[in-house]
């Protein structure tokens, strides 16, 4: 979704469009068919595995995991990029500068772009090992207080009633 732009202004409005219809219909009709044979499996690489063969299981769940992975490198990197922006406005905005050795080695790690990644990690490790998902399905609330909250930050700005960066 994020290079549909991008697509649109190298090919052109009609033939973008052309092409964004007939990958819609390819992608309606592959999964029409998924859904139509599917019933009596679990997983689609089980039915894979009953109609082509164990060559077909091994081939979509290597390709199911590298999907997964892509998903998850796209993320971590959105995540690490915003959890640096808000890092470094924060540093320039509400912090003073650190005083002392350890103070600047922590704002130099969240601050920098390559370094970003680590605590983020850390502050997302334990989420990683709740085992169940109500559990997690209740963090979800949070994340409307977060877009309310960006959404009043954005209005404030426009408006002139918060900082300017």
């Amino acid at each position: 979704m994020l290079v549909l732009p991008w697509a649109f202004d190298e090919s052109g409005l009609v033939p973008g469009l052309l092409l964004l219809i007939s990958i819609g219909i390819f992608c309606h009709y592959t999964s029409s068919l998924i859904l139509k044979w599917s019933s009596g499996f679990d997983d689609f690489s089980d039915m894979c595995n009953h109609f082509l063969g164990s060559w077909a299981w091994h081939t979509s769940l290597v390709s199911s995991l590298l999907v997964l992975l892509g998903a998850t490198c796209a993320y971590h990197t959105m995540m690490a990029d915003f959890f640096h922006s808000l890092m470094s406005d924060a540093k320039s905005q509400f912090v003073p500068e650190p005083q002392g050795q350890v103070a600047g080695v922590i704002w130099a790690i969240l601050t920098d772009r390559l370094l970003a990644p680590i605590p983020l990690a850390i502050l997302l490790f334990p989420f990683t090992n709740v085992k169940e998902v109500a559990v997690l399905a209740k963090f979800t609330s949070w994340g409307i207080l977060a877009v309310l909250m960006c959404f009043i930050y954005v209005v404030s700005v426009s408006l002139g009633l918060g900082c300017s960066t």
